[in-house]
């Protein structure tokens, strides 16, 4: 016998909440950031249960993280996660340091100096020098 069955209404509680979390990761999947948002917004994370608090940890920091929100709130969510790893199912161990590794991809994107002001190539300089004789020359 199953907790579902000598607490009926907390399976079925549990059911809900569970086919929510199911909906944020098929809206997260197909792109659809905002729908998972919304959806994450309706949850009460001080009632869910340790394994639903983990997967909302989860989703709620990609979800930060693909919506390009502050990084500091998406690293909040992961470090939940990671804080008490021994706890934690390592699956969501993982996704928390996938995300955390999206969050750093983000910044490095941002930050990414304009590719016109990489190291010249080759061709560019003598393009460069040359223009640079005619104009001595003239």
């Amino acid at each position: 016998m199953d907790v579902g069955e000598l607490f009926p209404s907390v399976a079925i509680k549990d059911s809900v909440i569970n086919k929510k979390l199911d909906k944020i990761e098929f809206h997260i999947v197909n792109m659809e950031y905002e729908e998972a948002e919304e959806l994450i917004h309706s949850l009460n994370a001080a009632h869910l249960t340790t394994q639903q608090l983990w997967r909302y940890l989860y989703l709620k920091g990609f979800t930060q993280t693909l919506l390009e929100k502050e990084s500091t709130d998406s690293f909040f969510y992961f470090n939940q996660l990671l804080a008490d790893h021994s706890d934690v199912d390592n699956k969501y161990i993982f996704l928390a340091y996938t995300g955390i590794g999206l969050i750093y991809m983000n910044q490095e994107t941002m930050i990414r100096p304009n590719t016109s002001l990489k190291k010249p190539s080759t061709k560019s300089i003598i393009i460069q020098l040359n223009l640079l004789k005619m104009s001595v020359v003239c």
